[in-house]
């Protein structure tokens, strides 16, 4: 890249691709039910929108959450939006079941340090104790009935009924597991565990339809499992994406454009919104540091972006120019 020095503004220069409250992760999944104005950043692209809608739908009447669990398994490539979606449902069914005067209790497993050199049962045995841990520190349910569950954490096959059996009856529980492999046993059995006054949600970027279809046979109640399915990015969603960044930050600061053909060429060697994300997050951001113009009347363009790849990628490879 090249270019004048920075010219002074009265407004501040900003990564339009950068999420609020993004902390020290500003590449992290949208989270609404823990950051609520990443509610307003969903873009409905590789039929995320059309799954959420999904969701809603075969969720059904909630109350029946009273005497029968949910399982919902979101299936797609990695980095497409499945955590993100996952996140979004969540939210949604907090809210809806907040006007039933019902408390929602989401735990959050998903960086969980379970491994795939582990056992089936040794991951579901983590996954007992960092959800005991949780429940704990919730206090719910009540101190004897987590000493019971804690002497169940080496048996899911127990641990989850017994659980299901005494959340009282204003609270509602969901499960947000870790990204799973090619463990299509480990998901079959959490399919089957999801019980009473619980919501499981699980991800996974392995499987394929015949063994969907195999887990969902698995679970007996056809109409208690969910599988949403985010796919690839079709024509027209990383324009949508990027001029959504763009468009959205325009009176918060200033930041170069990218014009109608950049996005198109991106578009094509780009496979996943998160990618997407990424790339054009570390672009914006190199150019904000770099000492180059950084104003509206500025552009990015699809030069600057193969660039800063190429120079990336030598970099890690400690070739310098």
């Amino acid at each position: 890249m090249t270019g004048a020095e920075v010219p002074t503004s009265d407004q501040p220069a900003v990564n339009p691709f950068l999420l609020p409250a993004s902390g020290g992760a500003p590449l992290r999944p949208l989270c609404p039910w823990d950051e609520p104005s990443d509610a307003d950043y969903y873009v409905d692209i590789n039929h995320t929108g059309e799954a959420f809608t999904q969701f809603q739908e075969q969720m059904g009447e909630l109350a029946s959450l009273r005497g029968d669990g949910r399982f919902v398994l979101v299936t797609g490539e990695s980095t497409c939006g499945k955590t993100s979606l996952i996140n979004r449902c969540a939210a949604w069914l907090r809210d809806r079941l907040g006007v039933a005067l019902l408390r929602t209790l989401i735990v959050d497993l998903t960086r969980e340090g379970a491994t795939a050199a582990q056992s089936v049962h040794e991951r579901m045995t983590v996954i007992c104790r960092r959800l005991l841990d949780e429940l704990g520190q919730e206090r719910v349910p009540d101190a004897s009935v987590i000493t019971e569950l804690a002497e169940r954490c080496e048996r899911p096959d127990l641990f989850y009924p017994y659980l299901a059996n005494n959340i009282p009856d204003d609270v509602r529980l969901v499960i947000l597991l870790p990204p799973t492999d090619e463990l299509i046993e480990e998901l079959v059995r959490y399919a089957t565990l999801a019980r009473r006054k619980m919501v499981i949600f699980a991800e996974s970027a392995y499987l394929n339809q015949g063994q969907v279809n195999d887990l969902v046979a698995g679970r007996g109640n056809r109409d208690s499992t969910i599988v949403l399915g985010v796919g690839q990015l079709r024509e027209g969603d990383v324009r949508r994406f990027v001029r959504d960044r763009l468009e959205r930050h325009s009176d918060s600061g200033e930041y170069p454009w990218m014009d109608d053909e950049t996005i198109e060429k991106v578009a094509v060697p780009l496979r996943s919104i998160g990618t997407v994300q990424r790339i054009l997050y570390e672009v914006y951001e190199d150019r904000r540091r770099s000492g180059l113009t950084y104003s509206r009347g500025d552009v990015v363009t699809y030069q600057d972006i193969t660039e800063f790849v190429y120079e990336k990628h030598q970099r890690r490879l400690g070739v310098s120019r």
